[in-house]
């Protein structure tokens, strides 16, 4: 029998890291939440480091962060189409990414007013977010999809996927 012998690895600080977002799902949710977290730790800080506070401040820095989005889901025979309601919004602020499973709508718009009255200007800035992903209730063709924005209104056409049904075989006997 040999003799056997262990090595111990040196000591190291152990280094812990988060895995890259592995779609742009993830790193939009990734982006939100880093914004929302900034927010909430501002208003932590602003209640000058008191605890206790922690959900009330992540809820006020969510509803700051992101406006709500009305979504409206419609199954036509071949197609679906989701409406979602973006007053405020033109084409160039949104942005529709499409997995076979679900809809992602995301909005940035900002809007900005100076006045000035003498010697003082008054400037105010106004920022609009919108994040919404809706899962569909069966696979579509993320190639085969249409956006339009009226009115307020961003209507997104998607094209189911073909599936495939099954066929019954009739066995036979040799």
């Amino acid at each position: 029998m040999k003799p056997q012998t262990a090595f111990a690895p040196p000591a190291r600080a152990t280094v812990l890291t988060m895995r890259e977002p592995a779609t742009t799902l993830d790193q939009s949710l990734k982006e939100i939440y880093d914004d929302i977290s900034r927010r909430a730790y501002e208003l932590f800080v602003q209640r000058r480091y008191q605890d206790g506070h922690d959900l009330e401040d992540w809820i006020r820095a969510e509803s700051e962060a992101l406006e709500p989005v009305p979504v409206e889901i419609l199954d036509n025979n071949e197609t679906f189409t989701v409406n979602a309601e973006v007053p405020g919004f033109a084409p160039k602020d949104l942005e529709v990414k499409v997995e076979p499973s679900r809809v992602l709508i995301r909005g940035r718009a900002e809007a900005s007013m100076q006045r000035s009255a003498g010697k003082t200007i008054y400037t105010e800035c106004q920022k609009n977010q919108v994040f919404r992903v809706v899962d569909l209730p069966s696979a579509v063709n993320p190639d085969r999809v249409t956006a339009n924005l009226h009115d307020g209104i961003l209507q997104i056409t998607l094209q189911k996927a073909l599936t495939i049904q099954a066929n019954r075989v009739e066995v036979k006997a040799a």
